[in-house]
């Protein structure tokens, strides 16, 4: 019986399990198996702000960064991110559910988000090079800026996905991501 392959989820400033649920399900079901360490993981699936979160010292063999903020953060930054995120929402529900949960953990990881603000402007990746790395982008992400995309398509050997939907539609529609996910991993065996 071989080793399924491992994944561990980094969430972003107002992301968290009870988030990711659908898609840890998702995941479970094509026989991968959670873990609590990116130090432990065959692939790390980072999400906005927890793409800068990744531990340095992990191992993958496949990174997916979703939604990875380009964009300089100020307060009116985030305030328009906030409302264009609702806008292209899939729907009434996903909105509630993503003010809802967005306050849960805003407030319950407050030491760890106060980090992640103070460090916006100065935050990097950690570039994993011996991974394949997939790096997918909105169409109505407000985080994405072109000159930056264009420079990172220029300078690192990453896959490029393009995907309809708002920063949050990791979310909103797990399934389109697991297929992507599912995709690469049986590149790995």
């Amino acid at each position: 019986m071989t080793k399924p392959v491992t994944y561990y989820i980094s969430y972003g400033i107002l992301g968290g399990s009870l988030k990711g649920k659908i898609m840890r399900r998702q995941l479970n079901k094509a026989g991968m198996a959670p873990v609590k360490s990116a130090t432990e993981a065959d692939i790390i699936i980072a999400h906005s702000a927890g793409c800068w979160l990744i531990d340095p010292r992990a191992h993958p063999r496949l990174v997916f960064y979703v939604g990875l903020p380009l964009r300089a953060a100020n307060l009116k930054m985030f305030m328009t991110a906030t409302r264009t995120i609702n806008q292209y929402s899939v729907g009434p529900r996903h909105r509630f559910n993503h003010a809802w949960w967005g306050l849960f953990y805003g407030f319950s990881r407050a030491k760890r988000n106060l980090y992640i603000i103070r460090h916006a402007k100065t935050a990097t990746i950690s570039d994993f090079s011996d991974a394949q790395q997939v790096m997918i982008g909105n169409r109505y992400d407000p985080w994405l800026e072109t000159p930056r995309m264009s420079e990172l398509m220029d300078s690192k050997p990453w896959a490029f996905v393009s995907l309809s939907g708002s920063h949050d539609n990791i979310w909103e529609e797990p399934e389109k991501y697991c297929e992507i996910i599912e995709h690469y991993a049986k590149l790995l065996v």
